[in-house]
């Protein structure tokens, strides 16, 4: 029963509770009318949402006669706005055609090889998408983001199989034909990148004998070398604290001696494989490379 009080001329009104109680029924309904709100409001965006992704799927469905393998759909520059990256293809095979859509591009993305379905990849905050390559002796890959709703090209050149290693950088693989001076031979080789505003490659400056011999732990190295009739072709020196050794056998058999240095000494980077010849930079036009050899302290 709602407390009230007599006034003097023998009005009566409701307490002062009682007006309390009214106004927290009425936020109380204020809340509810907000929820139900914004729970139409997703919902309704969600089935934008979905509706517009079929509508991409059928404006890439008009393109191609192929079926739609697998479909990514986000929005991948952050600007509101949705993109998808998708694949194409007969539904038993391994592999189709790369293609990106967005509302005012449809565009196939390779028109030569056929890829594996696409992947995100989150790097620093951005997403990207990997596609790869099928081949019967590599899959190399290309990467790509996506700027003002259209496809950009981040990486690509041959590389295969992009790692994030533990101290934040990456590696990838060159997959070629080295092993032997006349060309032939198929090697897999580990190359080093890093990503600053976009991907560079940690490129190699020569450095010579004597300056490698700087270094605590170079001469054994090269004395192995030379026990086995090996002979020195060049030396790359990287500023991640790598240096390539390449040097040729005695049969004509491209080798190299992989290690890692630190401000007095070389040690000998353990590999699965050591046939083929590293280059100064797999992907040249991501390449930085060191200003200068920096002379170890002694």
């Amino acid at each position: 029963m709602p407390l009230v009080a007599m006034h003097a001329d023998g009005r009566f009104s409701k307490s002062k509770g009682d007006r309390n109680l009214k106004q927290w029924i009425m936020v109380f309904v204020l809340f509810v009318f907000l929820v139900i709100g914004l729970a139409f409001g997703l919902a309704a965006c969600n089935k934008s949402s979905s509706g517009q992704k079929e509508l991409f799927m059928q404006k890439l469905q008009s393109e191609t006669n192929e079926k739609i393998i697998s479909l990514l759909y986000d929005d991948y520059d952050g600007d509101g706005k949705y993109e998808a990256f998708a694949l194409t293809g007969k539904e038993s095979a391994e592999g189709g055609e790369p293609w990106f859509v967005s509302e005012s591009v449809l565009v196939k993305l390779d028109d030569t090889d056929w890829c594996a379905p696409p992947e995100v990849v989150l790097i620093g905050g951005k997403k990207f998408i990997k596609y790869e390559k099928i081949y019967a002796t590599g899959r190399p890959l290309f990467l790509l983001c996506v700027e003002n709703s259209k496809p950009q090209s981040v990486l690509s050149g041959g590389a295969q199989d992009l790692q994030q290693i533990g101290d934040g950088t990456f590696t990838v693989q060159q997959n070629t034909l080295d092993a032997g001076a006349d060309g032939t031979g198929r090697t897999l080789k580990q190359y080093w990148l890093y990503y600053d505003n976009g991907f560079h490659e940690y490129g190699g400056i020569e450095i010579t004998e004597s300056e490698l011999l700087e270094f605590n732990g170079a001469e054994s190295v090269l004395k192995e070398i030379q026990a086995g009739g090996g002979v020195l072709k060049n030396i790359l020196y990287r500023a991640n604290h790598i240096i390539n050794v390449n040097y040729q056998t005695p049969q004509g058999m491209n080798r190299y001696i992989n290690l890692q240095y630190d401000d007095t000494s070389v040690s000998v980077l353990p590999t699965d494989h050591n046939g083929g010849v590293y280059l100064a930079a797999l992907l040249p036009e991501i390449a930085t490379y060191p200003a200068a050899f920096h002379h170890p302290r002694v």
